[in-house]
């Protein structure tokens, strides 16, 4: 069962490895494990290109922390990495749906 997978580091075939079981099943049958915003496993500084932030909202939050004394990397670093992995290691630890946010940072 999954459970047998849970505890292991390398993850990465578990798909072929339960081919028996998966082989007659519909894709809504099959519960694929995945990761949410896949790719925000680190930041940058850069923004893409036609970004709007801040936001007005977001440049009155910005100073109100910064008031406060509160560094604005405190607050939006935690809510803003969503993974601890990079994508090939998501896939490698068998994760088989990840969730993207493309954009351009060049």
């Amino acid at each position: 069962g999954p459970s047998q997978h849970a505890l292991r580091a390398d993850n990465s075939d578990w798909m072929a490895e339960d081919a028996s079981v998966l082989r007659d099943m519909t894709l809504g049958e099959v519960v694929l494990p995945g990761t949410h915003d896949a790719g925000a496993y680190a930041l940058t500084s850069k923004l893409m290109p036609g970004s709007r932030f801040p936001t007005p909202w977001e440049a009155a939050a910005i100073a109100i922390a910064e008031d406060l004394g509160i560094g604005v990397d405190r607050v939006i670093t935690p809510w803003a990495l969503t993974q601890s992995l990079d994508v090939l290691a998501q896939l490698e630890f068998g994760y088989r749906y990840l969730d993207l946010r493309a954009g351009w940072n060049g």
